[in-house]
């Protein structure tokens, strides 16, 4: 399945021009019935509209905001827009039947809804390719805890899946919002490199250059995930950078004659993943406060029994394409839509699973709807 999805990622911009006459054909004859213009206007407003799609992809590069593929995306809402316009015939000719009287209204009617529809379409694109991938928020939690005796709240800054293709406006803004957070931790749980360019080496310099701007006084710690951070780009990646890399590890963090114990865990595999989890936890005095770093929000259940006490995460993105009233499309993850994004509190354990910062890559459309990318703020305190 995978295999098929990066065969038709790389569809060069030519084949769905090419179905373009294919699919106009269809159009005008399923708008054609009784009024033939109305055929001829419902093929126009679909091919002016499709032009409208590909200038709007073909800008995204010029203008340094995403550097993704253009044909599969525009495929895609060609395909999306074309069963719609059929709908709509087929509904209208239906209604014609039963009254051929009023056919002529009801074909001008179908072309004034085709239109509203596509506009609204449009406006949806140009949104989630323009502006919402750049709309980075801050997202502020609170905790507390008897297990630190604190003068005054620890302030982590959670960043989560950059999949970083160039160094864009988005990574400028999450550059001087973590300036204005000053957070006194900085966590990266991550997908760091997009999926596109993993082995580019102007990305992978661009993204160094990111990370060494980042800083907190009580130092910056970082998890990978494998299916992106590929071993010999993780080497590149952290070489000389003033991160803590945690790979199966545990770090002590000492504030305020407290000891705050981040535990990193690889994501490499669930079930070795699990096992090295319960293996550094078992070296913890019981009543420590435990951090887990992990990519994905699978190691839910093994960090309730664990007792750990906050778990950051993110992968799914919040689905990156969100609908109302039902969420995400897709989130990757073990436990489909249970865990899209947001704080759960299960028994001792509150996990948080970020919406992330970047995009996926690979053919996937460099979109965000109803789901801005966030920085994750937790404000920890003593009770």
């Amino acid at each position: 399945m995978m295999t098929l999805f990066l065969v038709f990622s790389k569809l060069p911009v030519v084949v769905p021009v090419f179905f373009l006459p294919v699919i106009c054909l269809l159009i005008a004859l399923f708008w054609k019935k009784d009024v033939l213009s109305s055929g001829l206007w419902a093929l126009i407003i679909f091919a002016v509209f499709f032009m409208i799609d590909l200038i709007l992809l073909l800008l995204l590069p010029k203008l340094n905001l995403s550097y993704g593929p253009v044909g599969f995306p525009l495929l895609g809402i060609t395909i999306i827009k074309f069963l719609l316009t059929l709908l709509i015939a087929l509904i209208l000719n239906i209604f014609i039947t039963f009254n051929k009287q009023i056919g002529n209204n009801k074909k001008t009617f179908g072309l004034i809804i085709l239109l509203f529809l596509n506009f609204f379409i449009l406006s949806c694109e140009i949104y989630g390719l323009y502006f919402e991938p750049f709309n980075v928020q801050v997202s502020n939690i609170k905790i507390t805890t008897n297990k630190l005796k604190l003068d005054k709240s620890v302030k982590i800054a959670q960043i989560a899946d950059l999949h970083i293709e160039k160094i864009t406006k988005r990574e400028l803004l999450i550059l001087d919002k973590i300036k204005m957070i000053n957070p006194d931790i900085i966590v990266l749980t991550g997908d760091y490199l997009n999926l596109s360019f993993t082995n580019d080496p102007q990305t992978i310099i661009q993204t160094r250059e990111f990370l060494t701007k980042l800083n907190a006084p009580y130092g910056i710690y970082a998890v990978t995930s494998r299916m992106v951070d590929t071993d010999e780009i993780v080497k590149i990646l952290f070489k000389d950078l003033n991160i803590k890399l945690l790979e199966d590890t545990i770090e002590p963090v000492e504030i305020n004659n407290n000891k705050l114990y981040i535990i990193g865990v690889n994501n490499i595999n669930l079930l070795l993943d699990k096992l090295a989890l319960l293996s550094l936890v078992n070296k913890l005095p019981y009543e420590s406060f435990k951090l887990l770093l992990y990519h994905t929000p699978d190691l839910i259940e093994p960090a309730v029994g664990s007792k750990i006490d906050l778990y950051l995460t993110g992968h799914t993105h919040g689905g990156q394409i969100r609908l109302p009233f039902y969420g995400a499309l897709i989130t990757a993850s073990a436990f489909n839509k249970k865990f899209e994004q947001g704080l759960f509190e299960i028994m001792d354990t509150k996990m948080y699973v970020s919406r992330g910062l970047g995009m996926e890559g690979n053919g996937a459309p460099r979109v965000r709807f109803l789901c801005p990318p966030e920085i994750v703020v937790i404000n920890i305190k003593s009770e």
